[in-house]
C-alpha cells in the first residue's frame, strides 16, 4: 500500500510526520558517527582506511 492510496487525512499526516521524523534521526545519527570517526582519525585511533570504509558504510 502506498501512501498517497489511504484516504484517511489523519493517518495520511502521521505516517509522513513520522518518516520525515524517522529521517531526520537518522540524519542525526549518521552526523554524529561522522564525527566521531573524524575525531578517531584525527586523534590515530583509526586507520585512514578504516575511516574510509566506514564512512562508505554511511553512504557518505
Amino acid at each position: 500500500m502506498k501512501i498517497k492510496d489511504i484516504k484517511d487525512k489523519n493517518l495520511k499526516e502521521k505516517i509522513i510526520n513520522t518518516s520525515e521524523s524517522y529521517k531526520q534521526t537518522v540524519d542525526k545519527a549518521k552526523k554524529y558517527t561522522l564525527d566521531k570517526l573524524e575525531l578517531d582519525l584525527k586523534n590515530n585511533l583509526i586507520t585512514k582506511e578504516e575511516y574510509l570504509i566506514k564512512r562508505k558504510e554511511l553512504g557518505l
